[in-house]
């Protein structure tokens, strides 16, 4: 018999957004896993009320920095954003989970820009993929010695090969905390998350996927009604406007239950999988 495992959500904010704390609620009360809100800025906002499987993690930049949380984005350089906070809300979730909270087996993490259409993608995420390290919209191989892009942040980090992808919605088991840990307790530090957990989980020969549920998890998507409908259980990043995420959320049911032809404008790499 499969041991049982303890599951959790998570979601990175810098500051909670009412939007996915009831977000949150709704996905702890239907499938009855802890939800952690881990909130960059150190503050719980007034609307909140607490209750039992609703976390609310808010952890200093001291704190993190003092024992190795730091450096999960590059900062100071100009490349596509200009990102300067160092640590941020990745940082504290991994000094979270990796030093503080040891219960949890497995978990997805979302960034509070990613839109979730249903409970059931939730659900559908968590039943089909929690037997693995890592779960990721793609597990890319750098195969050249071109360092573009934040790859200089990460040579005197690691050493190769590298593997990388975006991770503003994945999945981690406790065997990869494990190992991040114990590479925070060699170095001090922390590296980019896209080129971090893939490449820590692959050198340590852990189990990774691409989900094709998180294939929709890209840098400057254009999402709408017509792709939440045709990919009810993927996951979309970006959507910024998270005063919205409700209304997306009931204006998609009502399209699928409609005979309204639905639009098919996916982006060819994702037709090609389907």
């Amino acid at each position: 018999m499969k041991k049982k495992q303890n599951l959790a959500i998570s979601f990175l904010c810098k500051d909670l957004h009412p939007e996915t704390y009831n977000f949150g609620k709704q996905i702890k009360e239907q499938i009855g896993v802890p939800v952690y809100f881990i909130i960059d800025c150190c503050a719980i906002p007034d609307f909140v009320v607490k209750e039992e499987g609703l976390n609310f993690i808010t952890i200093s930049d001291r704190e993190s920095v003092e024992n190795g949380f730091h450096n999960c984005m590059v900062t100071g350089q100009k490349v596509n954003t200009l990102l300067t906070k160092n640590p941020i809300s990745y940082d504290k979730l991994l000094y979270f989970f990796c030093r503080l909270e040891k219960t949890i087996d497995f978990m997805f993490v979302f960034e509070d820009d990613v839109f979730i259409p249903n409970i059931d993608s939730v659900t559908n995420l968590l039943e089909n993929y929690s037997e693995y390290d890592l779960v990721t919209p793609n597990h890319f191989f750098k195969d050249d010695e071109v360092y573009d892009w934040h790859w200089k942040s990460v040579l005197d980090k690691i050493n190769p090969p590298y593997y990388f992808s975006m991770v503003s919605a994945m999945g981690i088991s406790r065997r990869l905390l494990n190992v991040i840990d114990e590479y925070v307790k060699k170095n001090n530090t922390l590296f980019f998350t896209e080129i971090m957990f893939n490449t820590l989980a692959s050198q340590n020969k852990l189990i990774v996927i691409d989900a094709f549920e998180l294939k929709s998890v890209v840098w400057q998507g254009e999402w709408g009604l017509n792709e939440f409908a045709l990919l009810p259980f993927n996951v979309f990043h970006p959507k910024k406007d998270l005063e919205n995420f409700e209304e997306y959320r009931n204006d998609t049911k009502k399209l699928i239950k409609s005979r309204i032809p639905i639009e098919n404008n996916l982006p060819p790499f994702i037709q090609k999988l389907m």
